[in-house]
């Protein structure tokens, strides 16, 4: 990661000090979370999606002093947890390696009451402009590629997240938006309290 401008350690805490929220993943790290032309993507043909294009968040929070994106993919590439969130939920589970272990993290926390729902993973809506992917960052990755070892990890770690949560990553419980919104607004509560 590139950081762009150095308030974004600050806004992040005060982005969870307004929404409650108390774990961030940078949304648009993923080529998934931004406008793409190919329709019909996925894992296998992620190499052809833009990564310069415009975030497409499916939910923009507005708290008057920040805007909270919800994105549909979570990233790890740049990852705020509050101290509250380690102590309760611990570290990444060493079980995975190199694969699924941030969205297994996330779900965790989500589990624990401190992030919205599945497939609704907050991020600032201007972090786009904060912070940026490293050159080369994805197409040079040494973990996630093609070779057998990255598909041993992938599968594997399907697998390890099945065991632990009854379900594999991209299966959890269906979240409407109202659902999501009405979770929103008990966070807020509970942190003002």
């Amino acid at each position: 990661m590139i950081i762009l401008d150095s308030t974004v350690f600050n806004q992040y805490i005060d982005a969870y000090k307004v929404s409650g929220i108390q774990h961030f993943n940078y949304g648009p790290g993923s080529p998934f979370n931004r406008k793409q032309t190919i329709k019909n993507f996925d894992l296998h043909n992620r190499h052809l999606l833009s990564q310069d294009t415009e975030p497409n968040p499916k939910l923009i929070l507005d708290y008057k002093v920040c805007r909270i994106a919800l994105y549909e993919h979570t990233v790890a590439m740049f990852s705020f947890f509050t101290r509250n969130v380690i102590e309760k939920v611990g570290y990444i589970d060493e079980a995975f390696y190199n694969a699924w272990e941030h969205v297994d993290h996330t779900y965790c926390i989500i589990k624990a009451g401190y992030h919205p729902p599945f497939w609704w993973f907050a991020d600032l809506a201007n972090s786009h402009e904060l912070l940026t992917e490293a050159p080369g960052a994805i197409d040079n990755s040494s973990i996630a590629n093609k070779s057998e070892q990255w598909a041993k990890n992938v599968y594997g770690g399907r697998e390890i997240y099945l065991k632990k949560h009854g379900h594999y990553p991209n299966q959890p419980p269906y979240v409407s938006q109202d659902q999501v919104i009405a979770i929103v607004k008990k966070l807020k509560n509970d942190n003002i309290r």
